[in-house]
């Protein structure tokens, strides 16, 4: 089951939030040798276009990070300093060392635009 989670970015700041990889017991998922993780911000669930895009592997603007049971999400101040858009719909998909795919986080996404430029 997919929670919900709206986040609010800051444009122009060093931004992050982490997200606890639990087992069916809810114990932390600490080995995640082998996992690979990607989140997009798009501005409907059934839209074509990717307005941010984040991934534990390649060069996409943001960086995913497993950490000691947490999968981190990092938005660097250029990044969202360029941004355009004020608001949009994300999600997290994890793939687990087997090639399993979960999605367990999503919701809407807001920028609190910037004034100091």
């Amino acid at each position: 089951m997919t929670a919900t989670v709206d986040l609010t970015i800051p444009q122009g700041t060093s931004w992050a939030i982490g997200f606890p990889l639990l087992d069916e017991d809810s114990n932390p998922i600490i080995d995640t040798t082998g996992w690979s993780a990607r989140a997009q911000v798009r501005p409907t669930r059934t839209h074509s276009s990717v307005l941010f895009e984040w991934s534990s592997e390649g060069d996409k603007p943001g960086r995913i990070v497993f950490e000691n049971g947490v999968v981190n999400l990092y938005v660097r101040p250029e990044h969202s300093s360029a941004w355009v858009w004020t608001r949009g719909v994300w999600d997290l998909e994890i793939t687990d060392a087997d090639g399993d795919v979960f999605r367990p986080v999503g919701g809407h996404v807001w920028v609190d635009q910037e004034v100091t430029r």
